[in-house]
């Protein structure tokens, strides 16, 4: 998706956080300490190749971050991005990232979020989600905020899909709308 929003010229900026900012920080060359092992057993280092692509033909329209917390004897600790690896697990963006994030939500006419960007769930690591879901309802730009995990994290951190201009649960296939694939229920429709 991110691929064909920057070669057709869709989308002025991408900022990229959570489990994907992590894959496009491999793929820029940093070792994510405890989180490379994950990367291994998933088979998500398949996908560096891909992402370092994306980035060499794009790196001005990519905005990745800049620090994260990680969590350290189950407490919030926030590191740079040059301070990795760290043998403690990366739970959340940290707040340089939220701020340059918010510095891009404030100059876009339209945004599409499909997240979280850590783990919400978790007390501490909370605050890169909220924050940036405050930021776009704020904007009160027409925008599209996608997944069940979306949704979930907005409810849990009192947010309402009414605050946003639309929610879509099909995270998924709005994915795969964005990437430039027809869906097959949309096609039935026409």
């Amino acid at each position: 998706m991110i691929g064909f929003l920057l070669e057709n010229k869709k989308a002025d900026a991408i900022c990229i956080g959570g489990l994907l900012g992590e894959l496009f920080l491999k793929a820029r060359g940093l070792s994510l300490g405890a989180k490379d092992a994950f990367f291994s057993e998933k088979g998500f280092d398949n996908l560096v190749p891909k992402a370092r692509e994306i980035l060499n033909a794009f790196s001005s329209k990519i905005f990745l971050p800049l620090d994260v917390a990680v969590e350290e004897n189950g407490k919030r600790k926030e590191l740079a991005i040059g301070q990795l690896p760290n043998p403690n697990p990366i739970r959340d963006i940290g707040p340089k990232t939220i701020d340059a994030m918010k510095l891009q939500i404030a100059k876009a006419d339209f945004f599409v979020f499909n997240g979280p960007l850590g783990v919400f769930e978790k007390k501490g690591f909370e605050s890169g989600t909220k924050k940036i879901f405050a930021a776009l309802k704020k904007s009160k730009k027409p925008g599209i905020l996608g997944g069940g995990d979306t949704e979930t994290a907005l409810q849990k951190l009192g947010f309402s899909i009414k605050d946003f201009y639309h929610v879509s649960l099909a995270g998924k296939a709005l994915l795969e709308y964005f990437s430039g694939k027809q869906l097959p229920g949309l096609e039935i429709l026409k």
